[in-house]
């Protein structure tokens, strides 16, 4: 996917990983609606990245049960011996994930590092106490850490929003919107269909997963990714909630939430 209005933000990641590596260390917070271009902004960051910069990208899944510090298992054989040793041990239930969590930190320290935590709106409680130990401790190591979440679909009692309030006290933290493409953006997008462009924008409200889903499928078609993707994000709702989305398909783009 093209990187449209995203430069900004690229630029702004860009700037904070040399600062970063070169000490002390940041956190960069990337948030934005599913589908709105996290991962294509975060796989910019990486190529941008020197040579001499480790790269380490992890996600966290949507389970049922989430695996524990699951972004961490997945990067385990790029980091250090003891990282992987406390890790396993954590797992298995014979250590205290708080072992893990000092190992990479020592581990980070030896070494200018990209770390980068994907959906973290997904984390389990160990890699959430896991983002937390390391904001703070940051400023001591040639890091750049950076979590990318949904931030609509966090509510008030999410562990994750406990932990952005927590991180709001660090100068060192840094927040990065993705909003939606703009009507420019999306005809950028559109040269060479044969689409009304006015028609894509509203259907697809700007939102670049949806723009790019829509021009490869045939006029008149419904993507089954966009279907799919719709149908998963409603499965996880309550029924009254689900009733609610059903009449606002019926209703149009938009309702006001008296009616």
């Amino acid at each position: 996917m093209d990187l449209l209005e995203r430069e900004t933000v690229l630029q702004d990641l860009a700037g904070h990983l040399t600062a970063a590596t070169s000490g002390p260390g940041r956190v960069a917070l990337v948030r934005g609606e599913a589908g709105i271009g996290k991962t294509t902004v975060v796989e910019h960051l990486v190529e941008l990245a020197d040579p001499y910069v480790r790269v380490l990208v992890g996600a966290c899944d949507p389970l049922a049960t989430p695996r524990p510090l699951g972004p961490l298992m997945d990067l385990a054989p790029d980091l250090g011996e003891a990282v992987g040793t406390a890790l396993r041990g954590a797992v298995a239930g014979a250590g205290h994930p708080g072992e893990v969590f000092e190992c990479l930190l020592a581990d980070l320290s030896g070494r200018p590092s990209l770390l980068v935590i994907e959906d973290v709106h997904w984390a389990d409680e160990a890699t959430t106490d896991l983002l937390s130990y390391l904001a703070r401790r940051l400023p001591t190591v040639p890091a750049l850490v950076v979590a990318t979440y949904r931030d609509d679909e966090i509510g008030r009692t999410h562990p994750l929003t406990m932990l952005l309030g927590t991180l709001a006290g660090y100068r060192w933290v840094s927040r990065h919107t993705l909003n939606p493409l703009s009507r420019g953006a999306v005809a950028r997008l559109a040269t060479g269909h044969a689409i009304d462009v006015e028609d894509l924008y509203r259907v697809s409200a700007g939102n670049p997963f949806l723009v790019t889903e829509i021009l490869a499928t045939p006029a008149g078609s419904l993507p089954v990714t966009v279907r799919e993707a719709v149908a998963g994000r409603m499965g996880g709702l309550s029924g009254p909630a689900r009733n609610i989305t059903d009449v606002l398909a019926v209703l149009g783009h938009r309702a006001h939430c008296s009616l």
